[in-house]
């Protein structure tokens, strides 16, 4: 559900994105749209992201993130979109849109 199983869901959300790298990486990070607490093992940070970062994006005119992405080395951004699919871009592309930056509690 919600695009986290592309077997099953026909392809991922940038949420089942960012979800599916942590795992990748060994991290076990909960599903926001599965476990209330899931917000209390992310930190809103200040300042530049860093790798395994996740970066929450404007979409339109909203001053909400609508959409989230990951922080790779480099300033390299990996994220999943409707039309292009999983998109590799950077985060001085992005970074108009970054309403927050996310980092996981180790």
């Amino acid at each position: 559900m919600f695009g986290r199983d592309e077997s099953r869901d026909g392809g991922i959300s940038c949420q089942g994105l960012v979800l599916e790298m942590y795992r990748r990486a060994g991290i076990d990070a909960p599903d926001p749209c599965d476990d209330p607490d899931a917000d209390l093992c992310w930190d809103v940070v200040e300042g530049p992201s860093r790798p395994m970062d996740v970066i929450g994006l404007r979409v339109g005119s909203s001053d909400l993130a609508g959409h989230v992405a990951l922080v790779l080395e480099g300033g390299a951004v990996l994220h999943a979109t409707k039309d292009r699919g999983v998109v590799l871009t950077t985060v001085a592309r992005l970074a108009h849109r970054i309403v927050v930056v996310y980092r996981w509690r180790r």
